[in-house]
This record gives C-alpha cells, sequence and structure tokens, in this order.
C-alpha cells in the first residue's frame, strides 16, 4: 500500500503524460475516506482534479485511477489554433475560479462562451456533480 501523499502519472490519449499528486483524509463523521488527485502543473494554473468516497482506501483508489483514466481516454476540445471546438458535441470539465477546466487545460469563461457560441441555436444540457460523483 502506498503512502500518502505520493505522485502518480499517467497518460492521455495523445500521449501527453500528466502527474497527479494522490492524497487521502478519513472523514471520521462517517467512517469513510475521502481520496483525490490534483494534476502538479509548473505553470501555477488549475488542471486536472479528481476525487473518490468509499469506505476503504483499496476501493477509494481503485474507483479513483478508473475515473482518471476514463477521463484521460477523451479529448473533448480541438487543438485548432484559430478557435478550439468540441470535438465530439460535448464537455466534461470542472468549473474553476473565473473559468472552466477542460482536458486539464483552463479557459476563461469568456473563451468558455466563445466556444458555445458555435452552437447557436441548439439545445444543451447542464449537470453539475461533486469531483466524487464522475
Amino acid at each position: 500500500m502506498e503512502k500518502f501523499p505520493f505522485q502518480k502519472t499517467f497518460t492521455d490519449c495523445a500521449g501527453v503524460t500528466h502527474e497527479f499528486l494522490i492524497s487521502c483524509n478519513f472523514v471520521k463523521e462517517v467512517g469513510m475516506f475521502t481520496v483525490s488527485a490534483d494534476e502538479i502543473l509548473d505553470n501555477k494554473k488549475p488542471g486536472y482534479s479528481f476525487g473518490s468516497f468509499k469506505t476503504n482506501i483499496p476501493h477509494a483508489l481503485a474507483d479513483l485511477f478508473h475515473k482518471i483514466t476514463k477521463r484521460l481516454a477523451t479529448k473533448y476540445l480541438s487543438d485548432s489554433p484559430i478557435q478550439p471546438h468540441l470535438t465530439f458535441d460535448e464537455a466534461v470539465g470542472q468549473i474553476g475560479y473565473g473559468g472552466v477546466i477542460i482536458d486539464g487545460d483552463f479557459l476563461t469563461f469568456e473563451q468558455f462562451c466563445r466556444v458555445l457560441q458555435q452552437y447557436e441555436g441548439f439545445l444543451f444540457e447542464l449537470k453539475i456533480k461533486d469531483l466524487s460523483e464522475e
């Protein structure tokens, strides 16, 4: 069993590696463990974050690693230098201060709105979930 905190590397669908700091806490009031993974970045910008909440550490880590692997398997934004667009007409990410994090990249709300404006006239669904609910 790893000692917390520890670092672990995962590779995304484009072959890019992402280093995460894995932490664990015990929530005594409910008798459960919460584990989290936060991407370690040099540029101080927010990156990927994941969480899991289970009754034991091995299950929490397995769930956490599954979430990371699943999210990194899909690239939701194109790499277009002019204007990014959604590659599959959907996006999964995290709300950050002043913007959103998609594919581990921070977009200001203004940049994200420009992505959404490409879908003018379309319908959309918005679902907000806790990190542990992914």
